[in-house]
């Protein structure tokens, strides 16, 4: 740009921002960088400066740099290597429409950190010296690739070197690349969210995590992609951030009117609002009622809390489903995901090398990244896990973690650090035989650990059980739903139709549409944190001690609750209340989370030898009572002898004590998973002291 420009951004950067940058040269190499809006650039001599900045921002960028430096100041300091960085650009552009055409442009892109480099110095001035007749030379460095002089700059000298680099007086500015998706709200269906290579450099650099929500302002620019046989003619977009906004605010992305706010007001008022909610959350799929009011719940979710001590106790609750095969499970997740307002689908099997939580890795150029899991990327709103026994080993242990302290931390390769997994986590596993036995406990079932199981606070079964009523009632409304999509396809083509229309509104259609149910959790998480006055905590405890009395009646009896539920009871009651946008929770709302409470506890915490609740079978994965056929089947090993001890006789002991020979196998097998007993032969057992 020529001199009458320059002077112009000088005028400009006086006009608006002379406070700022007294400030800035008062602070200065500390603080380096001077922050301006779009709008004063707008705004200023009748926004003469915006066709320039559209036109050529990089050069337009340079040029506001030099305006800086060039100010006088009242004091004595140059700002050399000072930065003007543009925010609040009006205009955000989708990762997935960026198009050839924003190629030199600026535009503003929001997305979630998938991946980040460690922080990596770029040379921008080397310096050579002839090692012939030592002339130094000094090359300025811009592209991706080192330039090097093919020849000597002293004309006497001339040769091709070589040339020794004087690294002490390179010049290095820092950087670090980063990888952005798509952020959940926006995917409008797709499954895969479309990514965007970022460029950080100077201060820029070493300020953000993996997970980290934020907008990046910048100038979209093409890197070469290169093929097996070298470069091709199709390049990757690249944005060169000239700044960026790190987004804190929750749910700041959903845009909720005074209508939506009126509309939300008169639901909660609604007598029948949790029916109306309960028959939204995926009408397609028949029953479940019990089930898609936890999920109501688990949506709104409780309020977190910092207690005094500095401990953080989550408002987030976690759900699971165990089940057969064909009963649903996959689709209610899917559903869930649509209505958070951050929602994240992924599978146990991992479909990343950051699997569910986050790993460190090595990128092609041999830098360190930090990649995030469908976790840490889920903050703040939903991760549906579908498979989650067929997790990794890893991905099990970083989940403990994960759940309860809602955080994951790295510790990899001089990468140190701790994401944020604030959200709630909706899962689902299969019975590793197929189908679940209803006469054997949860745990004997799945592969997942009890530490892990444990930290769900309400699990449910899903079982295809032959009832001829419900599978009436299931195989119609499954009839009847893809009558109505063929019929609602033939009104959408235009085609001549004689079915009534009214019925087709009313097979499997939602009460209320998910785009509002997302814009109504949004608001309630938001502005509604409900209390829950004494009353109502009578209520809760009562619950609790009188589960817990029943055990304290007699030393044999099995522990029913443990406070893990307790705090479970906690947060569905806030969710409950938060849904009627109560300022203090009442009695319905802790009537209504026994209620779903015990539903769980029926289906997996109640012993199938005794018919007792025994909170053991989820927290420890042995019931009570199996602990003490185990003991038996000990003092038998026992009083046959240690080591090698002979497992025809142990059967046959076993069941002149009433076990049969089935019975003995499982507590032999679930000895053998605890380390308690080898078998250095199929026929012998030898019982570890």
């Amino acid at each position: 740009m020529n001199n009458d420009t320059t002077t112009d951004l000088v005028a400009f950067l006086k006009l608006y921002y002379w406070d700022d940058i007294l400030e800035l040269a008062n602070n200065f190499p500390d603080k380096d960088s001077l922050i301006i809006n779009y709008s004063d650039i707008e705004t200023y001599n009748s926004g003469s400066l915006v066709p320039q900045f559209k036109e050529s921002p990089t050069t337009f960028l340079e040029s506001l740099n030099e305006a800086l430096r060039i100010i006088d100041l009242p004091i004595d300091v140059e700002l050399k290597s000072a930065t003007v960085r543009v925010h609040n650009f009006p205009v955000r552009t989708q990762i997935s429409d960026i198009r050839s055409e924003h190629i030199n442009k600026f535009i503003a892109v929001e997305g979630i950190i998938s991946q980040i480099t460690s922080v990596k110095p770029r040379a921008i001035k080397i310096v050579l010296q002839c090692m012939r007749c030592e002339t130094t030379m000094e090359i300025y460095q811009s592209g991706p690739k080192l330039v090097l002089p093919q020849f000597c700059d002293n004309e006497n000298c001339g040769k091709k070197g070589p040339f020794k680099e004087m690294v002490e007086q390179f010049e290095f500015i820092n950087t670090q690349d980063v990888l952005i998706q798509d952020p959940p709200e926006s995917l409008k269906g797709k499954t895969n969210p479309d990514n965007l290579k970022i460029e950080l450099e100077g201060n820029l650099v070493g300020k953000l995590n993996a997970g980290d929500r934020v907008i990046f302002n910048g100038v979209i620019g093409v890197l070469p992609i290169i093929g097996r046989d070298g470069k091709t003619p199709y390049f990757e977009f690249v944005l060169r951030v000239n700044s960026f906004e790190k987004l804190v605010e929750d749910y700041e992305e959903i845009i909720i009117t005074d209508e939506d706010i009126q509309l939300i007001n008169e639901y909660a008022q609604d007598p029948d609002i949790f029916e109306k909610l309960i028959l939204s959350i995926a009408p397609a799929i028949k029953g479940y009622d019990n089930i898609k009011e936890a999920l109501v719940l688990q949506l709104f979710g409780g309020t977190s809390k910092i207690l005094n001590d500095s401990t953080r106790i989550r408002g987030e609750s976690h759900i699971m489903f165990v089940g057969d095969p064909g009963v649903a499970k996959s689709q209610l997740l899917r559903k869930m995901v649509e209505f958070a307002p951050r929602g994240i689908l992924a599978s146990g099997k991992g479909s990343s090398t950051a699997g569910l939580t986050a790993t460190a890795t090595k990128d092609e150029s041999g830098r360190w990244t930090l990649q995030a899991g469908a976790l840490v990327l889920a903050d703040g709103g939903l991760a549906a896990i579908d498979e989650m026994d067929k997790m990794s080993k890893e991905d099990q242990s970083a989940f403990h973690e994960a759940m309860e302290q809602q955080t994951v931390t790295i510790t990899k390769a001089g990468i140190n650090t701790t994401l944020r997994s604030r959200c709630a986590i909706l899962g689902a596993a299969n019975p590793k035989y197929g189908r679940f036995d209803r006469y054997e406990s949860v745990m004997s079932q799945v592969t997942l650990p009890p530490a892990l199981m444990s930290r769900f606070d309400l699990i449910f079964l899903m079982l295809d059980i032959p009832d001829e009523k419900k599978d009436s009632e299931i195989s119609m409304h499954i009839l009847q739903s893809h009558q109505a999509g063929i019929d609602r396809k033939i009104i959408d083509s235009k085609m001549a139709f004689n079915g009534e229309v009214e019925n087709i509104k009313n097979t499997a259609t939602p009460v209320i549409e998910p785009e509002f149910i997302k814009k109504y959790v949004a608001y309630c998480r938001k502005h509604v944190i409900p209390r829950i006055p004494d009353n109502v905590l009578k209520i809760l405890q009562d619950f609790y001690l009188d589960m817990r009395r029943s055990s304290s009646k007699s030393q044999n009896n099995p522990v029913p609750v443990t406070a893990r539920q307790l705090e479970g009871l906690i947060r569905l009651t806030e969710a409950s209340a938060r849904i009627r946008l109560r300022e203090f929770a009442q009695e319905d709302d802790a009537r209504r989370t026994i209620r779903l409470t015990l539903a769980s506890m029926d289906q997996v915490y109640k012993d199938p030898t005794t018919g007792m609740y025994d909170s053991d079978i989820i927290t420890t994965g042995t019931s009570k009572s199996q602990r003490e056929k185990i003991q038996i089947l000990k003092n038998v090993i026992l009083n046959l002898g240690t080591t090698k001890v002979s497992k025809e006789r142990i059967l046959e002991e076993m069941k002149l004590k009433g076990f049969d020979e089935k019975i003995t196998e499982e507590l032999i097998q679930k000895m053998r998973q605890k380390g308690d007993i080898l078998s250095p032969s199929h026929d012998t057992i030898t019982l570890v002291t």
